[in-house]
């Protein structure tokens, strides 16, 4: 059963990938000078190429790895990369992050720190002097985010051991630690604990799951959450590849706690949208889009009057 309307449903099936390829495709007009031969290695054309870049420089491009670093790097402002660290300006606020060694979860904190700093899904949220419960927290974008809007204080969980490590640490490094307190626990629909190793590398879109072995994380509620910091009139922030739906179990005493609500959801809109419609939210979405058979967007909630 279809969790988006039947018009959504063929628009992220017919224009998903187009619309993909034209944001890279401007992405790629913005950072390199030719960037017909860019495009031409994007789509496996010729083997490797000199970028000549906007800003001057000109680097060898070999691979994906040398092509993806330069466009997510590049949308993001004065950034330079020293290994592992990740270090750029918001706002004239010079930031840093640490990321791993690995290549493929280096991309994947540029990526994350591309979306959340220079589209920035989460402008349209009123964070000023607010409590954010921050469910996902990876590596610490929201986060941090959150706090350079403004908010009082923030609440970051984030249940796997790697990712929660560079959590604290990127916490420290740009001085947020005073306003921001992390927590290596998932969200549930019911209390409990799983085990994860800690070795185990996650990506931002990686899903919860037991690994049977490794550290004991906890499984906390939305209930336990805002009875545990006595929340009201508190933002949610959710970004947990398919935790949101838990809401669905959520009474609505609880989600009356929340004065907004954003999220990303991953398999549809339709149940979420009328769950919070029921709970008194005004509820708007963003058309889905369709990644790897998910149908993904964002969704906004405020409440109606009270």
């Amino acid at each position: 059963m279809l969790n988006v309307t039947f018009s959504d449903y063929m628009g992220a099936l017919l224009f998903s990938g187009v619309l993909f390829h034209w944001r890279e495709f401007l992405n790629v007009k913005n950072v390199f000078r030719n960037w017909p031969k860019a495009t031409l290695f994007k789509f496996g054309m010729i083997n490797g190429f000199m970028g000549r870049l906007k800003n001057g420089e000109k680097v060898k491009i070999r691979n994906q790895w040398d092509y993806y670093r330069l466009l997510y790097a590049h949308m993001l402002n004065n950034v330079k990369i020293w290994g592992a660290i990740i270090k750029f300006k918001f706002k004239n606020k010079n930031l840093r992050f640490y990321s791993s060694a690995n290549k493929s979860l280096l991309l994947d904190a540029l990526k994350v720190l591309s979306e959340t700093f220079t589209m920035e899904p989460y402008k349209q949220i009123n964070a000023k002097g607010k409590v954010v419960v921050d469910i996902g927290s990876y590596i610490g974008d929201s986060p941090i985010y959150f706090i350079l809007k403004g908010a009082k204080r923030v609440y970051a969980f984030e249940p796997y051991p790697s990712s929660y490590s560079l959590l604290l640490k990127n916490i420290k490094i740009n001085s947020s630690d005073k306003k921001i307190i992390a927590f290596n626990e998932g969200l549930s629909k019911n209390m409990g604990k799983i085990r994860i190793k800690e070795d185990y590398e996650g990506l931002a879109t990686s899903q919860l799951k037991d690994f049977h072995q490794g550290k004991q994380v906890k499984l906390t509620t939305l209930e336990g959450i805002v009875k545990r910091f006595n929340l009201k009139d508190a933002v949610l922030k959710m970004d947990c590849e398919g935790c949101e739906y838990t809401i669905l179990k959520t009474p609505k005493k609880t989600l009356k706690s929340f004065q907004e609500i954003i999220m990303e959801y991953h398999y549809g809109y339709k149940d979420l949208k009328e769950k919070l419609e029921r709970a008194s939210f005004k509820v708007k979405n963003t058309k889905p889009i369709r990644v790897n058979r998910l149908l993904m967007g964002y969704l906004h909630a405020t409440p109606l009057m009270r």
